[in-house]
């Protein structure tokens, strides 16, 4: 009898935990219709890389966050492509990319390496890849503004420097560094908007401005300023 109760008992308790599990089993099986995550699905479902004193709970928060990290790849996965087709920064995408591929995993946006492994995925990679990407849509967004600045000349000097500057910057040194990761908004973003700006304010002045210069009398001490 006491053998009985306590089968009882331990059934009932893990039963309690089975239905417990199944809510984070089918949010952790939402993430598997990406083909890169079942396998990271079935290694946490199993517990391949959990320590085996790994609480229940802890695991179940490793099955509620795969479909986060699912969507986070198919964020990054997109940001990749535009940084791929942009000739901009492909060449230093690719370059970064294949110099963090196969180094050891290290906490990046507050996950751990010990998480990354269990879930099989590297942040640096993901974080590269949306920052790059991020960078394309605002080469992309900022583009006509760059454009209407280098058609008005002579504003366009700082921008050119500003480009030339941050080519140099993207690509690897000669001591064989890798190429520096994409910054936001970047010194040439910065540029384009400080230029567009200051335009915009020539643009705003320029029917005070003809007025001095036609009066002529004042014009002399708007030229010494």
């Amino acid at each position: 009898c006491a053998r009985m109760s306590a089968f009882r008992n331990w059934a009932a308790w893990e039963g309690i935990n089975a239905i417990m599990d199944l809510p984070f089993v089918v949010l952790g099986l939402a993430s598997a219709v990406i083909p890169t995550r079942i396998k990271a699905f079935i290694s946490v479902l199993l517990r391949i890389d959990l320590e085996d004193d790994l609480e229940d709970c802890e695991a179940r928060v490793y099955l509620a966050m795969l479909p986060i990290l699912s969507i986070c790849d198919m964020l990054a996965a997109a940001l990749a492509f535009l940084a791929i087709v942009n000739p901009l920064r492909c060449g230093a995408f690719l370059r970064l990319m294949s110099a963090k591929w196969n180094d050891k995993l290290e906490t990046t946006c507050n996950l751990s390496p010990d998480f990354q492994k269990v879930v099989l995925w590297n942040a640096r990679l993901r974080s590269i890849a949306i920052r790059s990407g991020l960078a394309s849509l605002l080469d992309l967004l900022l583009l006509p503004l760059g454009l209407m600045v280098c058609i008005t000349l002579y504003r366009a000097g700082p921008l050119v420097s500003a480009m030339c500057s941050d080519r140099v910057d993207r690509e690897p040194s000669a001591a064989g560094l890798t190429a520096q990761e994409a910054e936001l908004p970047g010194p040439v973003h910065q540029m384009a908007l400080k230029q567009s700006t200051l335009l915009l304010c020539d643009l705003l002045t320029l029917p005070s401005f003809v007025v001095v210069f036609l009066t002529r009398y004042r014009y002399p001490f708007m030229k010494a300023q």
